[in-house]
């Protein structure tokens, strides 16, 4: 993603669903490049964890070491008000909107909940830390505490959506 194998201007649309981190925002600079003049860019971040109804989901990753989950605190903070739009305006992009995704996960039971996580990016980190079983005893116990009889296991977690605009115009010669 920061070395694309396309020339300059050769796009009208890119998008991103939670693939650019706050840890590999360089790829914005790539992406504004392959963007023919008045092309948008789409992309999806993390939202604001903390305040997600669903963040007890995340909090397994926590059993990364200190500097790992350090790491993972600055790949989401693209989500925080006011820092994707910065970032996308510091990359040259215009007309930076910012929308609420909705976005859940659901798991049958924790166990099944466990085992998903546990084949995440954040979790090897944690699993290297703790190992894999102490992780997936950490992820169902969290897990337990939200089973709601009759219902599947859900998290809600905030989600941010922005589009933006390279400046110029799309013309017959660029399109």
């Amino acid at each position: 993603m920061y070395a694309m194998p396309w020339v300059d201007a050769s796009f009208d649309v890119a998008t991103s669903f939670r693939g650019i981190w706050g840890t590999t925002t360089e790829a914005l600079g790539e992406i504004h490049r392959i963007l023919a003049p008045g092309g948008r860019i789409g992309l999806t971040v993390w939202g604001h964890i903390k305040v997600s109804p669903g963040a007890w989901a995340l909090a397994p990753f926590r059993l990364a070491a200190s500097a790992k989950v350090e790491n993972q605190a600055a790949m989401v903070a693209l989500g925080r008000p006011g820092v994707g739009e910065d970032l996308l305006a510091r990359f040259g992009f215009i007309d930076v909107e910012r929308v609420d995704v909705p976005f859940a996960w659901e798991f049958s039971d924790p166990e099944m909940y466990a085992r998903a996580l546990a084949s995440t990016g954040p979790a090897f980190e944690a699993i290297q830390n703790v190992g894999e079983a102490a992780f997936i005893a950490a992820a169902t116990q969290d897990a337990q505490e939200q089973v709601r009889e009759g219902l599947p296991l859900r998290a809600a977690i905030n989600v941010v959506g922005y589009i933006a605009r390279k400046p110029g115009a799309i013309t017959k010669e660029t399109a």
